[in-house]
């Protein structure tokens, strides 16, 4: 065997030697960390907190980073307190509620970098701010008219739907815009001649004055009928003078 052969055997078997050892790294378990993420972000006060008996984790939406963080947040709060749930439950819940991107900003977190759900929810918050949907003003809610062909009832419902966007309502504020906004002028006299005390009165009179359009607005279209009813009649009594 010349050396050039020599040094392609030599070759080709090192080649052998490499493709065998692709072949045995595809079927072998690919190396992987399989600690548990979970939890590792809490404290060990946290972590090791005994779920209360009966204990059920709620049903709620998996929050993936892209809609409002703020309205995740405030629906795990209030399902998670309905059932008395303590600060750490509350912590250990919270990542069960997340998927996608969301999940991984978690796992990613410092170790043992959590003590209490404030600092959890607070983390969340800052690094989902820009999936935060903006909520109306109270100068938004301010700037709301009565439209001239605009029923009080019709305004009364687009004016709720807005406050409800507004976060933390004042009630004096909400107050103040209702009453300022309403264009109808049987009512607006009425409002400043007789101040409500609060919302409930407020409402109420506005109410009371829904009802009195509706029974004007059915006198008005009955009036023409009883008009040529009482013709009709008048008609019929005029025929039977004649007859007479």
């Amino acid at each position: 065997m010349t050396k050039v052969e020599q040094a392609l055997n030599e070759k080709v078997l090192e080649l052998q030697d490499q493709i065998q050892e692709v072949i045995q790294g595809k079927n072998q378990a690919p190396d992987h960390n399989f600690h548990f993420t979970t939890d590792l972000a809490f404290t060990d006060e946290v972590r090791f907190e005994p779920l209360p008996k009966g204990f059920k984790m709620p049903t709620i939406e998996q929050y993936a980073g892209t809609t409002d963080l703020e309205d995740h947040l405030e629906a795990f709060k209030s399902l998670l307190f309905f059932q008395g749930a303590s600060d750490a439950i509350m912590c250990r819940a919270f990542p069960s509620t997340l998927k996608g991107a969301a999940r991984q900003w978690f796992s990613r977190l410092p170790p043992r970098s959590l003590s209490n759900f404030t600092d959890l929810g607070r983390a969340f918050l800052a690094h989902f701010m820009s999936s935060r949907v903006h909520k109306k003003t109270a100068a938004n809610l301010l700037a709301i008219k009565q439209h001239p062909d605009e029923s009080i009832r019709g305004f009364l419902t687009r004016f709720n739907k807005e406050a409800l966007e507004v976060r933390n309502l004042d009630q004096m504020v909400k107050f103040q815009a209702l009453r300022s906004c309403i264009r109808d002028v049987e009512l607006k006299k009425s409002l400043i001649m007789d101040e409500p005390g609060d919302m409930y009165e407020l409402f109420s009179r506005c109410e009371k004055y829904i009802n009195l359009a509706k029974v004007l607005a059915t006198e008005k279209e009955d009036k023409p009928e009883k008009k040529a009813q009482e013709k009709k009649d008048e008609s019929v009594r005029e025929a039977g003078s004649k007859r007479s």
